[in-house]
């Protein structure tokens, strides 16, 4: 898998793409304590977890002169990259591991056959 050899990777999302559209991809990367750059609307749900995480950065879909500014800036900025993919990996490790998922959807299911009765 090419992303276990990067040192930051890119979701790349169409401008027309808003809402609660959520790549599954970007829990994979974080998994592996990737610092992520998305690339999406500012309406994209997706973005705002990101930075909310402090998992990377989020860029407008055509925004490429900040995309690579960003690029430039942290090329030499290894500390900084792993500080991101530390991020990444502790919001995996603290919410979105197996077991707390496989938890969240017992309770919910509990729930939901408990309002049944």
């Amino acid at each position: 898998m090419i992303n276990a050899f990067s040192d930051i990777c890119l979701v790349m999302l169409a401008s027309h793409v808003k809402g609660y559209s959520f790549p599954s991809k970007i829990y994979t990367l974080m998994g592996m304590a990737k610092p992520i750059i998305i690339m999406c609307s500012s309406e994209c749900n997706a973005a705002d977890f990101i930075i909310k995480t402090k998992s990377g950065w989020a860029f407008e879909s055509d925004d490429c002169e900040s995309f690579t500014d960003m690029i430039e800036k942290l090329y030499n900025n290894r500390e900084q990259l792993d500080q991101i993919g530390a991020n990444s990996l502790k919001v995996i490790e603290d919410g979105y591991t197996k077991q707390n998922i496989g938890s969240q959807y017992n309770d919910l299911v509990r729930d939901l056959c408990e309002q049944r009765h």
